[in-house]
């Protein structure tokens, strides 16, 4: 069979044409025949196709959502967060475990039960079952609508390692959250700032001297993580999670973690709500 580019040559003698084009088998019997593709338009045209297709979803008011059964990995969490934010829109979901592409499915029915139901509890908190959830031997699809009345979720991130006022300011907004009966998303993610930027931006008003703030909480967090580590230059997985348990030590009385934490090497994700609330 003659190759592809000997092919191309022939068909496209100009070189930059050449480019844009790719050579499709369509049929290889009675004979090969094949097809030039040319490669924008076709990426043009199924990127027109997908956004179709998500106002068609949009506008319905449903979307689908495709799961493996792989729960421990980052696209696992992924999916999730987009079912929470078309929940949290008012939207209905349909989430469909299958196998991954190319692998053979070794789950058992006790197995796939559990992961369909740890999906479900993932989300209990802005979504509930629609209707029943369909199970085959290697699918099983959960059908999703909004809660009557979805709790927000307030995200807030505090850079590991951040001058105090930014500290104070960003766990004072987490307090203020929880007491009003929200729940926050809280990140410690390591952030890198010049000098000048931080001077900059100068300090709040919260941080003065005599501010609700000054002497309390924050302060104390901050002398114990200065003396926990002094003389570190990187923020290790270990200092990391030092700075993430001091907090919820701190904040124990007022806060609980309702949903597991996502934790990698150089963030930290806390899920926390009012102590005492369902």
């Amino acid at each position: 069979m003659t190759p592809t580019n000997v092919v191309l040559r022939r068909l496209l003698p100009d070189k930059e044409v050449r480019r844009r084009y790719s050579v499709q088998l369509v049929s290889l019997s009675p004979e090969p025949i094949v097809r030039l593709v040319n490669t924008g338009e076709q990426y043009r045209k199924e990127k027109e196709k997908k956004q179709r297709a998500q106002q068609r979803a949009k506008l319905s008011g449903e979307k689908e959502i495709q799961l493996t059964w792989d729960t421990e990995g980052p696209d696992h969490q992924r999916k999730l967060d987009q079912a929470r934010e078309s929940l949290a829109e008012g939207m209905r979901v349909d989430l469909i475990h299958a196998p991954k592409r190319g692998t053979r499915h070794r789950m058992t029915k006790e197995d796939m039960a559990l992961c369909a139901q740890s999906t479900l509890d993932a989300l209990a908190d802005v979504g509930k079952e629609r209707r029943e959830k369909q199970v085959g031997p290697r699918i099983t699809a959960i059908y999703l609508e909004p809660l009557a009345a979805t709790v927000t979720e307030n995200e807030v991130l505090i850079p590991l390692g951040a001058p105090q006022a930014i500290f104070q300011r960003r766990v004072s907004e987490v307090q203020k959250v929880l007491a009003a009966g929200g729940k926050v998303k809280l990140t410690f993610a390591e952030e890198k700032k010049s000098k000048d930027e931080v001077e900059k931006n100068g300090l709040p008003e919260d941080t003065r001297e005599g501010a609700p703030w000054s002497g309390g909480l924050v302060k104390l967090i901050t002398k114990e993580l200065k003396q926990q580590t002094a003389g570190e230059e990187k923020w290790t997985r270990k200092r990391k999670e030092a700075f993430v348990d001091a907090i919820i030590t701190k904040l124990g009385s007022e806060a609980q973690e309702w949903k597991p934490r996502d934790d990698w090497k150089a963030s930290t994700t806390l899920y926390l709500r009012k102590s005492g609330s369902d």
